[in-house]
């Protein structure tokens, strides 16, 4: 859950707003191959409010395609 939760990327000293896009992408990637339907809360927050519009377009596919 780390790897999508963005108050505990912004955190991490020295992490770039670039690397956080990309460590969250990786996280949703990740949710999706596992199985998002555990995930739904976290798939929802970031489809809906993060501030990168790839990371919410990634989000919303990994939410819907566990429906």
């Amino acid at each position: 859950k780390q790897m999508v939760d963005r108050e505990y990327l912004g955190g991490i000293p020295d992490m770039t707003a670039a690397q956080q896009d990309e460590v969250v992408l990786n996280g949703v990637a990740g949710i999706s191959l596992l199985g998002a339907e555990s995930y739904a809360t976290e798939l929802t927050a970031l489809a809906e409010r993060d501030p990168n519009p790839n990371v919410r377009a990634a989000a919303d596919r990994a939410r819907r395609g566990s429906q």
